[in-house]
């Protein structure tokens, strides 16, 4: 834990989405981190409705909730190990609705 009191850590990687999966892109709050740490995250939708109190990127960092953002366009640098596990669709019409 920071100083801040921020709960991100390195983890196991988180499992690839299934095809039905929802998708957030999120990233830690300006103040939390330094700005070189401030990547976007895709982070999946937890499918119950309930908000975790840590939430885990596909490249398996551990963010605690209250400490990033939802972001609702691309912004900024994206995580470069979540992007590499992003699924791989062959045409746009293979996209999950």
């Amino acid at each position: 834990m920071s100083e801040l009191g921020v709960q991100v850590s390195a983890a196991q990687p988180a499992p690839g989405p299934g095809a039905e999966q929802a998708l957030m892109v999120m990233r830690l709050r300006r103040g939390v981190v330094g700005e070189s740490r401030r990547v976007s995250h895709v982070v999946p939708v937890p499918g119950d409705g309930a908000w975790p109190e840590k939430l885990t990127a596909l490249c398996g960092e551990r963010i605690t909730g209250r400490q990033a953002e939802v972001l609702t366009t691309a912004t900024g640098m994206p995580c470069v190990h979540c992007v590499s596990r992003l699924p791989i669709y062959e045409s746009i019409s293979a996209l999950p609705a």
